[in-house]
């Protein structure tokens, strides 16, 4: 427990401190999501709202509160930071359900509680490989409503950056976030440099697209010397050329080597070294700031398809 209350207290940091501009993210979801509302008919009905690694809702919370939902999911590795959101978010006029899940996982099942309106996640997905990535795409398409739209907020890699150079530019950036004790500053390099895997912004674009995703840029970070974080609109535009069954195994990464995206194609050389390390896969589960929190028991941390996708 003692662990886990200074691991938050850094993300609790991050966040007080806006060093990753989650004020400037949360209004862009604000706006996004408000306009997406205003374009809906009058008879649709009231949408269905997943979290994916929804973190203690200290960002979102005001904005859930607001908005006319029909139910929410809350989904987390961490059972504690679960109660934290359900805390946080209090009473709301809509139903709540709360999942200590992977999101791989979520996404394999068969869906739950209805078809999703708005599907959420931030700072969760940059954990998963690149084939992993894909296949979140390709698997999560099941649970959306026609109309429905994926808001995606995550760190990711310049094009044609290699996760090494994108390291040493993040970890340059966190050496001059004056708010954070040396030891904080620590936490969050040893966590990106151990789990971070963040997509090249131009190549998961063009396979999301090959995979039937309308892919929209709607907010980039504004500090700092270059782009780094971004929140991507989906929507799904056709109907799927591949759908996997739940109980399918596939190999990795071949099987997710689509037309152009050659960046994709092949795994990142940290993807390579975790699979060959024998190690648990990162946490994709949390979206607290740079995806820093501290998560399950390491049994918990396994594949949860059994098949590597």
């Amino acid at each position: 427990m003692e662990l886990f209350e200074r691991q938050w207290a850094t993300y609790q940091a991050l966040v007080e401190h806006d060093l990753m501009e989650h004020r400037g993210l949360t209004k862009a979801i604000d706006n996004t999501i408000q306009a997406w509302l205003g374009n809906r008919e009058p008879i649709a009905p009231e949408p269905q709202f997943v979290d994916l690694g929804c973190g203690d809702l200290g960002v979102m919370a005001p904005l859930l509160r607001r908005l006319p939902l029909g139910s929410f999911v809350g989904l987390d590795l961490c059972s504690q930071v679960l109660r934290k959101a359900k805390a946080t978010l209090g009473p709301v006029n809509y139903p709540c359900h709360w999942q200590e899940r992977h999101l791989l996982h979520w996404a394999d099942a068969v869906p739950a509680h209805g078809p999703v309106h708005l599907l959420h996640s931030s700072f969760a997905l940059h954990h998963l490989s690149d084939s992993e990535k894909l296949c979140f795409l390709q698997r999560c398409r099941r649970h959306l409503a026609p109309q429905g739209i994926f808001l995606w907020a995550d760190v990711f890699r310049e094009p044609k950056e290699t996760r090494e150079a994108y390291l040493q530019r993040y970890v340059h950036r966190i050496h001059n976030w004056q708010p954070l004790a040396p030891d904080q500053k620590r936490q969050v390099i040893d966590h990106i440099t151990s789990h971070d895997n963040p997509a090249d912004r131009e190549a998961i674009q063009h396979a999301a697209e090959n995979a039937g995703w309308q892919w929209r840029w709607v907010w980039k970070a504004t500090n700092g010397p270059r782009r780094w974080l971004f929140s991507a609109w989906l929507k799904p535009c056709r109907t799927p050329f591949l759908q996997w069954p739940s109980t399918a195994h596939h190999p990795m990464p071949g099987a997710f080597r689509w037309g152009r995206d050659s960046t994709l194609r092949d795994s990142s050389d940290a993807e390579t070294a975790h699979r060959g390390s024998g190690a648990p896969p990162p946490d994709p589960g949390s979206r607290a700031g740079t995806g820093i929190r501290p998560g399950p028991p390491a049994s918990t941390g396994t594949d949860p398809t059994g098949d590597g996708c």
